[in-house]
């Protein structure tokens, strides 16, 4: 370590109250002037810090001897000779004593003090499996909750579909219009038409009809699906009724394949509205809980009402 003679003043950057950097200065500082504010002050290497509950300073040799003693640099001394000088250290004495130097600190963690860089990554990475863990189990499909008293005299009539999460599969695409009848026994039953795109230029408006099959629960159905069109998915899904309000907005849920942990490996839903213009805001908000409720935030688009298949009926042709 380099000796300075004695007498001489060390470089301003080593004084805490001063300090010259080569990055660029922040706003309200003057490279080489003045001392910043207490409380504005940027961490410098050489600037002693307050130590923190936990730690200690390891301690230094500082110098000493009998001639009076070197001084060394940022604190860190030698050790002395003996003899009746006093050394010029912070802790040196007339043996050349120890002590920790104006600008060395060496922090060290005792057992029982402060955890390590290791432990945080370590408590970090398992708070993290634990929040994984968390989200996991509230996305089970049977976690999920539904419309409590559902009414199907209330919900029947005409539904327009305003954005849907797809499934695996060719199902309607867009300008989609549901009917949902009751009929005098108080079995449930729909048709839909919408857009298909075949072979990726090919257009065609399509009815899908499905029936329900009542369970216990009075917003929980198996739906048997298919499409008058052969091309058309078909099949036996259950079919939830999350939330409506029977007037604004409804939203469905199907789940048709469940994951080993209890959450949906392949699931869809529709967002209902009796306008064809859209849903108000309010309903907006009330959708968008549902949809993180059930772990679909961000994964439905929008669909399309521009008119196309009104009046339209194509034949079956395949």
């Amino acid at each position: 370590m380099q000796v300075l003679a004695a007498g001489r003043r060390l470089p301003s950057v080593f004084h805490p109250g001063r300090y010259e950097s080569e990055t660029p200065s922040r706003p309200g500082y003057k490279a080489g002037g003045p001392a910043a504010p207490a409380d504005r002050r940027l961490p410098w290497l050489h600037a002693r810090p307050a130590p923190r509950p936990g730690l200690r300073a390891a301690p230094v040799v500082s110098g000493g001897g009998a001639g009076g003693g070197r001084r060394a640099r940022g604190g860190q001394g030698r050790r002395g000779r003996a003899g009746p000088g006093r050394g010029r250290g912070a802790g040196a004495g007339a043996g050349g004593g120890r002590g920790p130097g104006p600008g060395a600190l060496t922090a060290r963690s005792p057992q029982g003090g402060l955890p390590g860089t290791m432990e945080w990554v370590w408590a970090l990475v398992l708070l993290a499996a634990l929040g994984s863990a968390r989200a996991e189990s509230d996305c089970r499909v049977s976690n999920f909750q539904v419309k409590k008293n559902f009414d199907k005299a209330r919900f029947a009539g005409t539904w327009y579909a305003m954005a849907k999460k797809d499934p695996e599969g060719l199902f309607l695409q867009d300008n989609i219009v549901a009917e949902f009848s009751v009929d005098e026994n108080g079995r449930m039953s729909a048709t839909a038409k919408g857009r298909v795109r075949l072979l990726n230029n090919w257009d065609v408006c399509a009815d899908m009809v499905g029936t329900f099959t009542d369970t216990e629960d009075p917003a929980k159905f198996k739906m048997k699906y298919w499409g008058v069109a052969s091309f058309l998915q078909k099949g036996n899904d259950d079919h939830w009724i999350i939330d409506t309000d029977y007037d604004t907005y409804a939203v469905q849920y199907s789940c048709r394949l469940l994951n080993l942990d209890g959450t949906c490996a392949d699931s869809y839903s529709f967002v209902f509205s009796r306008d064809p213009n859209g849903l108000p805001l309010e309903a907006q908000k009330i959708v968008r809980q549902r949809q993180e409720e059930l772990c679909l935030a961000r994964q439905y688009r929008l669909i399309v009402h521009n008119g196309y298949c009104d009046g339209r009926s194509e034949p079956n042709t395949l």
